[in-house]
């Protein structure tokens, strides 16, 4: 839920051209293959025709599908970092990199208190540490909740860190600091499955999850996204030269006998099409991913969008 404030401003809602910052621990920095919400976050503005920003900073890591664009995967994100780490990593950033705007998701490594008090003067500082240095705008995000068996949990650590966040944001509020607060656990929760979570990770999310996460995101940074669009008539692939990817999923049939392929599912899992599977009857389960190695046969598939742009961010699975 994005909560925009008198005193915050939309980021990049004017026109001009803007240095974005990823500000964060692993969630931000990414894991495995991805490149965190950053390059769901890259590919849902795209889709919105907002292009008018690039990533800045001195990592570069982790780029995912952040390569697919050249090269824009730079951020200031560290695995395992706390609050106080990051800080310093702001201030030495800033300096550097002089952004026009910084996403900051932080706390997830913070977990010595219950106190919310504690959590607040941790953030308080984070920001008194930025704007001391800049007017840019902070559309800060407190740490999302991890997965416990099949369900999202809020334990005391968090729900203490995500109350001290809010308290310190309305603070900066208060201030009139150009502040945005978006917090997470309602798009997690509204979008959420078992499978949005790295295998075995009960923390790190894999590509399906860290899109729901970079909705959210995009919103703070570019107004609400659009509603869902119609359906669109079926696209049939014949070849693949790479994976091909479906953000949002999209129904697939198989459109010649014989064909095997594998898919990844929005439930973050793959699966083999086999050849025995019927001739234009809908796999069962909405794709994300179409696996271009695993194609065999005429690779004759079609594919029927659910929405209006195979990258539209506004379905909801």
């Amino acid at each position: 839920m994005t909560d925009l404030g008198a005193s915050a401003r939309l980021p990049l809602a004017d026109g001009r051209f803007y240095q974005l910052m990823a500000l964060g621990d692993s969630l931000t920095s990414g894991t495995s293959t991805t490149s965190g919400w950053r390059g769901p976050l890259k590919r849902i503005l795209g889709a919105l025709g907002v292009t008018n920003w690039r990533f800045v900073g001195s990592q570069s890591s982790q780029q995912g599908y952040l390569g697919d664009y050249g090269r824009d995967w730079q951020h200031e994100a560290y695995g395992g970092e706390t609050i106080a780490q990051l800080t310093s990593r702001a201030v030495t950033a800033i300096a550097a990199y002089k952004p026009d705007v910084i996403v900051a998701l932080m706390g997830a490594n913070d977990n010595d208190s219950t106190d919310p008090n504690v959590y607040k003067a941790r953030y308080d500082s984070f920001f008194d540490a930025v704007f001391a240095r800049s007017n840019c705008t902070v559309v800060s995000i407190p740490r999302t909740q991890s997965k416990s068996g099949s369900s999202l949990a809020m334990d005391g650590v968090v729900a203490a860190g995500l109350l001290g966040w809010r308290l310190s944001v309305h603070a900066q509020r208060q201030q009139a600091r150009p502040v945005t607060g978006f917090e997470p656990h309602f798009n997690l929760r509204e979008r959420f499955t078992q499978y949005m979570f790295l295998g075995g990770d009960n923390t790190h999310f894999n590509e399906i999850g860290y899109h729901a996460l970079a909705l959210g995101i995009a919103e703070a940074l570019a107004g609400p996204l659009p509603g869902p669009g119609l359906p669109v008539a079926p696209a049939r692939v014949t070849s693949l030269a790479s994976d091909l990817d479906v953000a949002e999923g999209a129904q697939v049939v198989k459109a010649a006998a014989g064909d095997t392929f594998d898919v990844t599912t929005v439930y973050g899992k793959t699966v083999r099409i086999p050849a025995a599977w019927p001739v234009g009857v809908p796999w069962p389960a909405a794709v994300v991913r179409l696996h271009s190695a695993d194609v065999t046969g005429s690779g004759a598939i079609t594919v029927s969008n659910l929405v209006v742009s195979t990258y539209s961010p506004c379905t909801k699975w």
